[in-house]
């Protein structure tokens, strides 16, 4: 996803986004459309302890010095997957979870 951080002068800066608040599930849904893959998501209600669960972009600050997303949620999508089908990636998930277990940062 293109981001942009501007720096306005006052010390203030801005980390540009789309402002596009997603649910997890379309999100995974997207993901798992775009990588051609046919893995099924699975919900555990697990979660890590002290994490933030909702979180997205207040770009209002900004649209008043008339910034607009050039880009939807899903043309971001489809660059970071097209930017990660370039990278080797190692499947970690097994030994950060046990990391997170261990320091008691897993929900049950």
């Amino acid at each position: 996803m293109k981001r942009l951080i501007l720096s306005c002068g006052h010390g203030t800066r801005h980390r540009l986004s789309t402002y596009s608040q997603q649910k997890l599930i379309p999100v995974a849904k997207t993901l798992i459309e775009l990588y051609g893959s046919k893995i099924k998501s699975e919900i555990t209600n697990k979660y890590r302890v002290r994490n933030i669960r909702h979180c997205f972009a207040d770009i209002s600050k900004i649209k008043k010095l008339e910034y607009e997303p050039k880009a939807s949620f899903e043309e971001g999508m489809k660059e970071l997957v097209e930017w990660a089908s370039k990278i080797e990636a190692k499947d970690r998930f097994d030994k950060a979870y046990k990391e997170l277990e261990e320091r008691r940062l897993v929900g049950k």
